[in-house]
């Protein structure tokens, strides 16, 4: 409230503004994203080691963000013999590691293993033209999270990927029922970062 006034990437963020309690004037202007390079491809391509149908979601790892959700959703689902994979490009944040996400991940398998089908994760680096060509040849990008906005959604959306996302948060400014899949959200969870 010391500011003359504030700037928001989504009406959900507005709100969150709104019911904390700041009375100045608040601006929901979005994020954008360059269309002349996230667009669909004319012809898509096998991603690397996939399978039929293949999941993708980026994201940076930290708890909020739900992949562990994801994860045993997949490995609770899919199992080996359909033909069908995730793709994680998770960027290590907060102090983790890529040997920590590593680790993690192993132990999420071990735990909701069930002869399923497989996981592709990747730590590294990966360069803005590799993470466009994932979301143009991916058939289907996830969203576990509850966003402010959402920003790799709507990149994918616009490379032509079918989206899934939670019915809730900043991504419902340009996901609906008309053009994504809505997940209604379950019960809420304190994130410790």
């Amino acid at each position: 409230n010391i500011m003359d006034s504030v700037i928001v990437p989504s009406t959900f963020a507005f709100n969150v503004f709104k019911k904390g309690g700041v009375n100045r004037p608040i601006y929901v202007v979005p994020h954008g994203i360059d269309l002349e390079f996230y667009r669909p491809v004319s012809e898509r391509k096998p991603l690397p080691g996939g399978r039929g149908f293949n999941f993708l979601a980026v994201s940076t790892y930290v708890q909020r963000k739900n992949v562990r959700h994801l994860v045993r959703a997949f490995l609770e689902e899919f199992r080996k013999n359909e033909d069908v994979a995730l793709f994680l490009l998770l960027r290590p944040e907060f102090g983790a590691t890529q040997n920590n996400v590593a680790l993690e991940f192993d132990d999420w398998e071990k735990r909701y293993y069930r002869k399923s089908a497989p996981i592709f994760l990747s730590t590294g680096y990966v360069t803005r033209k590799t993470l466009r060509d994932f979301y143009a040849n991916a058939d289907a990008y996830v969203m576990p999270s509850n966003e402010g906005f959402g920003l790799t959604l709507l990149e994918a959306m616009a490379s032509g990927t079918p989206a899934i996302a939670l019915r809730y948060g900043g991504v419902l400014d340009f996901i609906n029922d008309e053009n994504g899949y809505l997940v209604p959200k379950g019960r809420a969870f304190i994130s410790m970062d």
